[in-house]
């Protein structure tokens, strides 16, 4: 999944709630599930962790390491 579903460009401001349900939707994901973010980029995975944490994502997690963790 890309970044760009949690948030707008230019200025990669976070869409809002419903918008966000939506795309977790799109994929088969709950808040109420634990989630494991990888990606090339740790610090566009962290992104991600802060904006499902801040809608009510209880178990977020961030692979340490990226892609290269695994």
């Amino acid at each position: 999944m890309d970044t760009q579903n949690f948030e707008e460009l230019p200025l990669w401001l976070r869409k809002g709630p419903s918008d966000l349900m939506i795309s977790l939707r799109k994929y088969n994901i709950s808040l109420d599930m634990p989630i494991v973010l990888v990606g090339d980029s740790v610090m566009a995975s962290t992104r991600v962790a802060s904006v499902l944490v801040s809608i009510g994502g209880h178990d977020v997690r961030v692979l340490d390491g990226g892609i290269d963790g695994m």
